[in-house]
């Protein structure tokens, strides 16, 4: 009867006394659709988020999500003073994070002036630049030099515990503060200096041949020495073909070679998507067998064996368990593995790797493995 006479509140109760929560929470839906004002329609939603939260409906995070768009929509719409403002976007953020969108959450608490709390939650998510800013943002209330010596205390502590890309953001922050102190900048030089940024590696092991760890967004593939992948064949052009990362997948683009680029023989002269699985054909001669994975891709050269070439952010291989490699804001990390030392230590956190150290690997069977790095080719064309 309530809920034909329209008295969806009336009926939602009748419904959680009788155990339907399915049907309580749908008169609450037809409740907020008729409020006269924005803030009315958030008490209901309010009411029916705690209603599926009591009763651990799973609509819980649905609704959740709802309410925090609700809270957040007002904020922008609404002349609230600042007290609040802050406290509609901090509901706004906790719900957030009861629905497990912690990046959404850290920028809720960032615009309702919570910078601290912000950087800690996208610290816990991996969310490098943010947390940076937000650090920055909690540090701005004080004076410049006050935020030079946090940060190069920070500096100090990534260096002690190992953490180079960690270091190398925290020297960054303390030199773009205004005046930085010569003997700042020297050590900033210093240590960038040491740091081997925009190189891909190679890693050659004894007994078994070369891997080639490649990153960022895009590939080349051509005759010239500065290619990613050099290929000197007949009928290779020097800069022959290109592969592009986007979010839309992987795609293949044939740089205007003369001899042409095929996908499993068919010709490719457009932009096209690569498969997961296939052999792409650079030229007449040169086939590269390709097999992607969620965070890297494998390429192999037929009639070469034991060398490899690995695009992506990730990496790891069943056949060689001394190598499981990542990427970390351009550089790449060996993880630590049982048995494997650097020359000489024994690597047992996260290895930047460096030109010229060689690895061993207790095995079985014993391997060693030397590293080099080369400058990444930085002409798209």
């Amino acid at each position: 009867m309530a809920l034909r006479e329209g008295r969806y509140e009336d009926a939602a109760t009748l419904f959680v006394e009788q155990g339907e929560i399915d049907a309580a929470l749908d008169a609450r839906r037809r409740q907020v659709e008729l409020c006269a004002d924005a803030w009315s329609r958030i008490d209901v939603s309010r009411a029916a988020y705690r209603l599926s939260l009591e009763h651990h409906h799973d609509r819980t995070v649905a609704l959740g999500l709802e309410l925090a768009q609700a809270l957040v929509d007002w904020v922008g719409s609404a002349k609230l003073n600042d007290e609040r403002d802050r406290n509609v976007l901090l509901e706004a953020a906790e719900l957030c994070r009861a629905a497990g969108q912690l990046e959404r959450c850290g920028d809720l608490l960032r615009e309702a002036g919570q910078p601290r709390k912000a950087a800690e939650v996208f610290e816990e998510v991996g969310c490098v630049e943010k947390m940076d800013l937000a650090y920055l943002e909690d540090e701005l209330g004080r004076g410049v030099d006050a935020q030079r010596e946090a940060w190069i205390k920070k500096f100090e502590d990534a260096k002690l515990f190992g953490d180079l890309l960690g270091a190398r953001r925290a020297i960054e922050a303390a030199t773009k503060l205004p005046d930085p102190p010569l003997a700042l900048v020297e050590l900033h030089d210093t240590f960038m200096r040491s740091m081997p940024t925009n190189h891909d590696v190679r890693l050659e092991i004894d007994g078994w041949g070369r891997i080639n760890l490649l990153f960022g967004d895009w590939l080349t593939v051509g005759r010239a020495e500065d290619a990613h992948i050099t290929l000197l064949a007949q009928g290779v052009s020097r800069r022959h073909v290109r592969l592009v990362r986007t979010d839309a997948g992987v795609f293949v683009e044939d740089l205007g070679s003369k001899h042409g680029t095929d996908l499993d023989g068919e010709g490719c002269s457009e932009r096209t998507p690569l498969a997961k699985k296939g052999t792409l054909g650079v030229g007449p001669n040169c086939r590269l067998r390709f097999e992607r994975q969620e965070t890297w891709t494998l390429f192999t050269l037929e009639g070469v064996e034991n060398t490899l070439f690995v695009w992506g952010d990730r990496w790891s291989s069943s056949e060689l368990p001394a190598i499981s490699a990542f990427v970390q804001e351009g550089c790449w990390f060996l993880e630590p593995t049982r048995g494997l030392f650097a020359d000489g230590d024994l690597v047992d956190s996260p290895l930047l790797l460096r030109d010229g150290v060689t690895l061993t690997h207790g095995g079985p069977p014993a391997r060693t493995i030397l590293c080099t790095l080369r400058p990444r080719p930085n002409d798209r064309a």
